[in-house]
C-alpha cells in the first residue's frame, strides 16, 4: 500500500489522521490501525482501533482517534500509526504501512513573576518555569539568573535573560525575565526648631 498526502496530527484529545491511498490495491475493512509510542513493539502500543469503511485507489479519508491521556503515557519523541488490512492481530506486521509524527513541542511559561530582585531574600529572587520536567532548561545569561532542572530561576545580578528548555527534537525559548537590584531606601530626616 502506498500513501500520498499522508499526515498524523495530534488535537486536544488524541490524534487525526489524513491519507490518500495512491497504491495500486484498494484496502478492504476491517482496516486496523495500531498506535505506537516512539517505536514499534508490543510495549509501545498506546492504542489500537479499527476502521469499517475501505480506502479505495484514490481515496483521501480522515480518522480521528480519542485516546485519553495521551501526554500520560510518558515522555516520547513521536507518535508511529500502523495501518494494515491483512490480520486482525493489532502489533505491527511487515505488511503494515506506517505514518510518523514528532511530539509537539511544549509550551514554555513562567508561572510565577518575570521580574526579580538580585539582593531579595525569599520568593522576591526566583522564579518558576514550566514545564518542570521533561527536557533540560538552561539560562542564556547565567550572569543575570540561573535556572535548575526543574524550572526553577535564582536571581543573580541585574539585567534581562531569557531561558530555553531542550528536548530531543526540539528546543523552546520563554519570555524575558527581568532582574534588578533591590531599591534603596530614601531616608530623609527633616530637623524641626
Amino acid at each position: 500500500m502506498q500513501w500520498g498526502d499522508s499526515t498524523v496530527a495530534y488535537t486536544d484529545d488524541g490524534i487525526k489522521i489524513h491519507l490518500t491511498n495512491i497504491g495500486d490495491a484498494d484496502m478492504n475493512p476491517p482496516i486496523y490501525v495500531t498506535i505506537y509510542m516512539d517505536s514499534v513493539g508490543a510495549n509501545h502500543i498506546i492504542h489500537t482501533d479499527s476502521i469499517v469503511t475501505a480506502i479505495h485507489v484514490g481515496d483521501t479519508v480522515n480518522f480521528s482517534f480519542t485516546i485519553n491521556n495521551l501526554w500520560d503515557h510518558s515522555i516520547f519523541e513521536r507518535i508511529i500509526v500502523g495501518i494494515n488490512d491483512k490480520t486482525e492481530v493489532f502489533p505491527y506486521q511487515q505488511a503494515c504501512d506506517t505514518l510518523q509524527r514528532l511530539r509537539p513541542c511544549p509550551i514554555v511559561s513562567i508561572v510565577g513573576s518575570d521580574i526579580l530582585c538580585k539582593d531579595c531574600s525569599g520568593s522576591k529572587n526566583t522564579t518558576q518555569l514550566s514545564p518542570t520536567t521533561g527536557g533540560t532548561w538552561r539560562s542564556n545569561n547565567p550572569s543575570v539568573a540561573t535556572v535548575n532542572k526543574n524550572g526553577l530561576v535564582t536571581a543573580r545580578s541585574a539585567g534581562t535573560v531569557t531561558f530555553t528548555d531542550s528536548f530531543s527534537h526540539c528546543e523552546v525559548e520563554s519570555e524575558p525575565v527581568t532582574v534588578k537590584s533591590q531599591p534603596t531606601p530614601d531616608i530623609r530626616i527633616q530637623m524641626r526648631k
